[in-house]
């Protein structure tokens, strides 16, 4: 079936901008990438994602192609690592999965039309997107307010126990995002099977489980970042308090005229500098 004018104009161009932006303030690439990139990376993906529509047709066919497609147009664009494109993507695509499922679901309930019913009457469709953005552009700005973001992720020193950690966020926000898709489509697709209460019942506790379940995924890697963050705090906090000790070790053997001894410490610093236990980057520090 043809897609809609009205459905590519009001919600998929608006909808690829959008996910550009979101992505864009959650990598926290507002001083790095120039926002001419946003608009690049919204064009291309609504572009890439009208084509697929034309070559395969079902959404269902095109959604892993789309996920693949944004997050290389996230990594060459934005100019980040392939973590921090792959996770960024993910999340993106939940949150707007999430709520765009949760709102049309709503509505094709509340007015009891089909999929291809819905998408057939242009005034439900310019009501859904005016909705939609509406709420998408709050949590934008939330997110944009409060600073939350993944930068952490493009740090190269992350520690291993962290690096596994994401890595299996990465699977918790895959499955999320099939489960949501799934879910979803099932409704959209098979309207009467709702009829039964007791269907309509598990579908709704299936949809707030995965909700649930999505929030938590989405909320541990925004967490991931404050971990290290406090766990770098405290590790500098140490390293202070471990060098102040050391001048005053020091300080106490020119005191005391300890001279040897002082001689003997210093260079043994100086063997740790050069073996690498004591990193320095700046070789005029060193």
């Amino acid at each position: 079936m043809e897609t809609p004018l009205v459905e590519i104009i009001a919600i998929s161009v608006p909808e690829q901008f959008m996910m550009a932006l979101f992505a864009w303030v959650i990598l926290g690439k507002k001083e790095t990438a120039r926002f001419r990139n946003v608009l690049f990376v919204g064009l291309f993906a609504a572009l890439f994602f009208r084509i697929l529509q034309m070559l395969l047709g079902s959404y269902v066919y095109t959604m892993i192609p789309q996920v693949l497609i944004f997050a290389a147009l996230i990594y060459f664009l934005y100019r980040v690592n392939v973590l921090e494109s792959v996770v960024s993507c993910l999340v993106t695509m939940i949150i707007f999965a999430a709520i765009q499922g949760a709102m049309f679901n709503i509505l094709c309930l509340w007015t009891g039309l089909t999929e291809a019913e819905f998408k057939e009457e242009n005034l439900y469709l310019l009501f859904f997107a005016i909705q939609y953005f509406i709420v998408i552009g709050a949590i934008v700005y939330v997110i944009y307010r409060l600073d939350i973001n993944i930068r952490y992720l493009g740090k190269k020193n992350v520690k291993k126990h962290y690096v596994s950690r994401i890595r299996f966020l990465i699977l918790q926000l895959i499955f999320a995002f099939l489960q949501l898709i799934i879910i979803y489509t099932i409704v959209v697709r098979n309207i009467e099977f709702l009829y039964s209460q007791e269907n309509l019942l598990l579908v709704i506790l299936a949809v707030i489980i995965t909700i649930t379940f999505t929030a938590l995924v989405v909320k541990s890697v925004i967490k991931m970042g404050e971990h290290i963050q406090r766990e770098e705090e405290q590790k500098r906090q140490y390293d202070g308090r471990e060098i102040i000790q050391n001048i005053n070790y020091l300080y106490s053997l020119v005191e005391e005229k300890r001279y040897d001894e002082l001689k003997s410490v210093l260079e043994s610093i100086k063997d740790d500098i050069n073996s690498g236990m004591i990193r320095i980057t700046n070789k005029a520090n060193k």
